[in-house]
């Protein structure tokens, strides 16, 4: 009788173990889950970061070490994000004169923007 019990009980513990393994690999795919989400997360807020970065380079690139630009160029940049680009510029007599205060936050925020996505995550 010692022994049925002994065989019960191992089969009792087998049972356990069994179960115990199911919810762990359970748990593990949900971590990978979630792993997984947030490294989608991370890298669409990098592309989103990568693209404002690429934009606001060729906007400083077009306008640098100039006084004006034509009116063209001008509402071609402030219609590609006009609350970042609206106040950039200053209209007169058919030019588009850059507000250099405005010019130098840009560029402050440019290198500012880029020195964070060359960071490396750890």
């Amino acid at each position: 009788m010692g022994s049925e019990v002994s065989d019960v009980h191992k089969i009792d513990l087998e049972a356990k173990k069994v179960e115990l393994e199911k919810e762990s690999d359970t748990l593990q795919g949900k971590i990978l889950e979630k792993e997984r989400d947030i490294l989608r997360l991370e890298t669409e807020q990098d592309k989103e970061q990568l693209d404002l970065l690429f934009e606001m380079s060729e906007v400083l690139q077009q306008i640098e070490n100039k006084k004006w630009v034509s009116a063209t160029i001008a509402f071609k940049i402030i219609r590609s994000n006009p609350g970042k680009y609206s106040n950039l510029f200053e209209m007169k007599d058919g030019k588009a004169y850059i507000v250099n205060k405005r010019f130098e936050e840009l560029d402050h925020e440019f290198f500012i923007l880029k020195g964070e996505l060359n960071k490396v995550k750890r």
